[in-house]
């Protein structure tokens, strides 16, 4: 009768340890299904601009301006392959670029080549018709912000992240010129992105090259490589859960896997969400199945399957 119990028991335990791995296999391919479609769903390009107007006192400008971006943003963001988001705020020299808002003769905008700076020419009857939040939109949307947000357009890459498909990242992402610059913090932020087209030159005359780019004007251009990178990487994310979830891993050690990428990707992306986008692309970066720490699986169910098999046998004793 002994033999019996314990076979009964270890029956029971296996097709509980079975339902286990079902339901965590079940898990794991919701969640590949889903970054496989929606690679990109949680991330967001923030950038702030303030509003400087130099004649007049324009307090309400940032909020009316803020509405007719966003308005324009609901529609521009259902092409792209992530959330793009613009922030004004008055007179702030934290912001990432500055707008200079100067009264004219004429409507014109004049955007900065070497510095973060864009100049908006308005009329003051631009002001009475409430014609400037619109004005300001264009001029960040449509000037300012304009290859940017055509290079995030989902229609550049060549898949879609519907049904069975995933997006990919284009084979000429980024695209800059020739760059002479001899700054060393610079050539170490680009040494993070593999920028194509572009060569990097220190000390050397430029005359001979394309085109010159100066520190400050480059610092912006690799932010957008840095970004564009970012996607790239993010975009490969769903390669390497699917590794996972076809390896020939133990249930176990592809949840603890799985647990592992997931938090690291949370915390890159949490970094890039809050632009700090050096940080989220090396972290990224460093994400790889062989070079995730290794750490030693806690079986949490031990004490249910055990406290399940006393009580087994306690009813076998019981009826008995």
């Amino acid at each position: 009768m002994t033999w019996r119990s314990a076979l009964f028991s270890s029956t029971i335990i296996l097709l509980f340890e079975g339902l286990l791995y079902k339901s965590d296999e079940a898990n794991r391919n919701k969640l590949v299904d889903y970054f496989r479609e929606s690679p990109l769903e949680d991330i967001e390009i923030r950038l702030s601009i303030s509003l400087n107007p130099e004649q007049l006192k324009l307090p309400d400008l940032a909020e009316s301006s803020q509405i007719q971006t966003n308005y324009e943003l609901n529609r521009i963001n259902q092409g792209l392959i992530c959330q793009y988001k613009v922030d004004y705020y008055s007179f702030s020299p934290e912001c990432y670029f500055q707008m200079d808002l100067i009264i004219s003769d004429n409507d014109a905008i004049s955007i900065y080549e070497n510095e973060p700076i864009i100049d908006l020419y308005h009329q003051l009857q631009s002001i009475r018709e409430n014609d400037l939040p619109f004005f300001v939109s264009q001029a960040a949307l449509y000037h300012l912000l304009e290859s940017e947000l055509e290079s995030l357009a989902a229609n550049h890459y060549t898949r879609k992240f519907t049904g069975k498909k995933y997006v990919t990242i284009p084979n000429e992402p980024i695209d800059l010129e020739t760059v002479c610059v001899n700054d060393t913090s610079v050539i170490r932020r680009l040494s993070k992105v593999a920028v194509l087209n572009s060569t990097i030159c220190e000390n050397r005359s430029v005359d001979s090259f394309l085109s010159t780019v100066t520190p400050n004007n480059l610092k912006f251009q690799v932010d957008k490589a840095i970004r564009l990178k970012f996607l790239q990487q993010m975009m490969s994310f769903y390669s390497m859960l699917l590794q996972i979830n076809q390896g020939e891993n133990k249930y176990k050690e592809k949840h603890n896997l799985f647990r592992n990428v997931l938090q690291r990707r949370k915390e890159a992306v949490e970094l890039f969400n809050r632009n700090h986008w050096d940080e989220a692309l090396t972290l990224l970066n460093q994400l790889s199945i062989d070079s995730l720490p290794a750490t030693n699986y806690t079986d949490s169910g031990w004490w249910l399957r055990s406290g399940l098999y006393g009580l087994i046998l306690m009813w076998q004793l019981i009826f008995q």
